[in-house]
């Protein structure tokens, strides 16, 4: 079985990681970048709370940063489409 990649990346001065949902369009948090991990998606129609999901780390490329500090939900960084 082949699982979903999401983009992700590692939330500076801290050891999670984050990765934004596009089935319930928020960031998710979780540890280690490496396996498998299990959705935290609250649409219960997203395919990946079956599946799960693994992080493929994003780089400068990928993310628009909106702020230097990411102290707030909206300080996040945004995915290029």
């Amino acid at each position: 079985m082949q699982y979903p990649i999401l983009l992700g990346y590692q939330v500076p001065n801290r050891t999670e990681w984050a990765c934004w949902c596009p089935y319930c369009f928020k960031w998710h948090f979780h540890g280690e970048v490496s396996g498998h991990r299990v959705a935290h998606c609250d649409n219960p129609h997203s395919p990946l709370l079956k599946t799960g999901y693994y992080i493929k780390p994003a780089t400068a490329k990928d993310l628009q940063f909106t702020s230097v500090n990411n102290m707030q939900a909206e300080d996040y960084p945004i995915l290029k489409s």
